[in-house]
């Protein structure tokens, strides 16, 4: 195999126009929105986050996970959930650097699912993740440099200000476990300095323990699907608003 010299080409090179134009944009954005966006799901935590946006209408939505079961109850159809087969890996165990590997090693599948689900009509990609898990964690800022890589191969500058981050914080009793506390504290202090250095723009922090506060009464199985309806709906609000007529500036 070492005889056949073949060429390496980074997939941020590749011409645009060598696609098949008619294997792009086949999905289209049905939130009405300002802002046609791209939303990534990392991660069980990210990935429900994602399927409250896709519910919305915003259609190009992926769900990214190394745990094909988080993946099985996620309830989006099966062309907008991906399962990255990592070295027999059923999940990253909450080890955030299992996660980022498998990512790293796996970013011209992951490009090419953004190409497929995305297409060339989009204006932002934000990536949704919960920083206390294993792959969320992990590959949240691999995601980021992928959707920057995407952006410049179909034409669009300044990627740094196109490309988001919805940070979703453990609760109290979650950080009871050292790993996630850790987990949360090594992502979130890197987000946060990227974000002040402009790699990336907005980074969207969502405190659980603070919401879980404003709904005490809630079970575990109704909690979460609030929270992620919530968040997705007030996005969206700010996302229509641009779209209405108004005396107000």
């Amino acid at each position: 195999m070492s005889d056949l010299n073949l060429p390496t080409l980074d997939i941020e090179d590749i011409d645009i126009d060598e696609i098949e134009q008619s294997q792009m944009d086949s999905i289209e954005d049905d939130s009405g929105g300002a802002i046609r966006y791209g939303i990534v799901g990392a991660g069980q935590g990210g990935g429900r986050m994602a399927k409250a946006f896709f519910d919305l209408g915003y259609r190009k939505t992926i769900a990214f996970n190394l745990a094909k079961s988080d993946l099985n109850h996620l309830g989006l159809p099966e062309n907008h959930k991906h399962h990255l087969v990592y070295e027999g890996a059923s999940g990253a165990g909450k080890d955030h650097s299992v996660s980022k590997k498998a990512f790293e090693d796996r970013s011209q599948e992951i490009f090419n699912k953004y190409k497929e689900v995305f297409g060339t009509k989009i204006d932002r990609i934000i990536i949704c993740a919960g920083v206390g898990g294993g792959t969320g964690g992990g590959s949240v800022t691999t995601l980021l440099d992928i959707a920057k890589r995407y952006f410049t191969y179909i034409g669009i500058e300044n990627p740094n200000e196109r490309v988001g981050v919805i940070a979703s914080l453990p609760t109290s009793g979650e950080c009871a476990s050292p790993v996630v506390a850790e987990n949360s504290y090594n992502r979130m202090t890197e987000l946060c300095k990227g974000a002040e250095a402009g790699h990336f723009a907005p980074l969207i922090i969502i405190d659980n323990e603070k919401i879980k506060k404003l709904y005490p009464k809630l079970t575990v199985k109704q909690f979460w699907p609030t929270l992620n309806n919530t968040v997705a709906g007030l996005f969206h609000i700010f996302n229509l608003l641009c779209t209405k007529n108004s005396d107000y500036t």
